[in-house]
């Protein structure tokens, strides 16, 4: 097999990636949904890569296919990263682009 096609895994967490850094794993701490008036749906996920907690919005729409996605935020704790979706979900309530979303405070949308 060629060096491009063989990425066999070697475990969970810590592959290493062709171009010589390591593959993160994660594991989901906890997921947050709601549902929207028009049947779209938006998802907050707490992914646990093994140094951080990575805080991850993601919508998509009735049939789950996904429209947007943003990084809420990376934290230390469990505890922030909960505090930080429920203060990202309060924040932005009908979605990605309700306002106030990462990305939008990036650029001053």
């Amino acid at each position: 097999m060629s060096e491009r096609g063989d990425h066999r895994a070697t475990g969970p967490r810590n592959r290493r990636h062709r171009h010589g850094y390591e593959e993160i794993g994660g594991e989901v701490l906890e997921v947050w949904e709601r549902e929207h008036r028009n049947s779209d749906r938006t998802h907050v996920i707490a992914v646990d890569s093994g140094e951080i907690v990575l805080v991850l919005a993601s919508d998509v729409d009735e049939h789950g296919e996904p429209l947007a996605a943003e990084l809420v935020s990376t934290c230390y704790t469990t505890d922030e990263a909960q505090e930080r979706a429920h203060a990202w979900l309060k924040h932005n309530e009908t979605g990605i682009d309700s306002g106030g979303g990462g990305v939008r405070e990036l650029f001053n949308l």
